[in-house]
């Protein structure tokens, strides 16, 4: 490129001095740096035009400051939804694992979903104490007790038992 086109851009005459030149080539320099501090401080990517730039920094600041609010807010909910997600996801997982070997019923796992998403420790304590499916039920020994109490503790309990296995 020629020196008189340069100088033309930089808004200088033909006659202007290689000193005058010189100076304006660092000016643009100074502008083109604070434009790169500038851009990154307004939250553009590396690669926003200048347009863009300007297009920001031309609107009030309180109008770019309540969208970038409006940014947070949004990105903020985002992040709650996906936290949810991840939540429910790693509490079907225990739930499955338990499911495996215990009975679940469809309303009650609804309900274990949400408590292991509050929490964790409760859910699984719980599901541990729903019997297993290869586990026969066996009263203890009180129970199986049935001395002085046989006409009204014999019938419930062939009934249970019939139930439980």
């Amino acid at each position: 490129m020629e020196i008189q086109k340069i100088k033309g851009l930089l808004g200088l005459s033909e006659q202007a001095e290689d000193q005058e030149l010189e100076q304006a080539l660092k000016q643009v320099g100074q502008i083109r740096q604070a434009f790169q501090r500038k851009r990154i401080g307004l939250g553009l990517h590396a690669q926003a035009a200048p347009e863009e730039v300007l297009t920001l920094l031309d609107r009030p600041e309180t109008e770019v400051v309540t969208e970038l609010r409006h940014t947070i807010v949004t990105m903020s909910e985002e992040v709650g939804a996906l936290r949810k997600d991840i939540l429910r996801a790693d509490a079907m997982r225990a739930i499955e694992k338990f499911g495996a070997e215990r009975p679940i019923s469809a309303p009650m796992i609804e309900t274990l979903v949400n408590l292991h998403m509050q929490n964790p420790e409760s859910a699984i304590q719980i599901m541990s104490a729903l019997p297993k499916l290869n586990q026969r039920f066996q009263w203890p020994d009180a129970r199986n007790s049935t001395e002085g109490n046989d006409a009204a503790v014999a019938p419930m309990d062939a009934e249970i038992k019939r139930n439980m296995v």
